[in-house]
């Protein structure tokens, strides 16, 4: 149960990232695209001179600019960006309580129960995203090993260790199955 909940936090971390990152970029596009939008509505002959454009195309730029900062921040809510990253990092953390409930659970049946109660509480990871997911901690415990074994390594070259040892394993099996 330790070594899945554990599995459990870095996906419900990583989940809470992706939707945090997601949510960050749609903001700062809309705000971009707003304030160039304002600006260049207050003005368009300026957008025309910039760009050197006549006077219909730079409207049509300020036209296009609003309407698209107003399909993302449509997005936004239809995705519920923030939400998500708020409901899985709260996950997250639900779960890396429990990693600690479960070390100092005295027995398997103590264990199991606050790993069944825990369960109950806790939003799914989607079907579509836990292979990813399941790959990403994987990757990132063998790259912590690799860092274990050379702590002077930077994360990017264990990773890059980490992808190498899986394409030569890869490469063995292929070898000695024969196809």
């Amino acid at each position: 149960l330790l070594r899945v909940t554990d599995q459990m936090v870095s996906q419900y971390s990583r989940l809470r990232d992706r939707y945090r990152t997601a949510n960050r970029l749609t903001f700062a596009l809309v705000a971009v695209l707003s304030v160039l939008s304002l600006t260049f509505a207050l003005s368009p002959s300026t957008l025309a001179d910039w760009l050197s454009l006549d006077l219909s195309a730079a409207k049509s730029i300020v036209v296009l600019s609003s309407a698209t900062a107003f399909v993302f921040s449509l997005l936004g809510l239809v995705f519920r960006w923030t939400e998500r990253a708020t409901e899985f990092g709260q996950t997250a953390a639900r779960c890396s309580d429990l990693k600690l409930a479960l070390r100092e659970a005295s027995d398997d049946a103590t264990a199991g129960s606050l790993y069944r109660k825990a369960m109950e509480t806790i939003v799914p990871i989607p079907d579509s995203a836990f292979v990813g997911l399941k790959a990403h901690h994987l990757r990132k415990v063998a790259a912590s090993r690799v860092l274990d074994e050379r702590p002077g390594l930077p994360g990017w070259l264990a990773r890059l260790i980490v992808f190498w040892r899986s394409l030569r394993r890869s490469e063995q099996r292929h070898d000695s199955t024969g196809d």
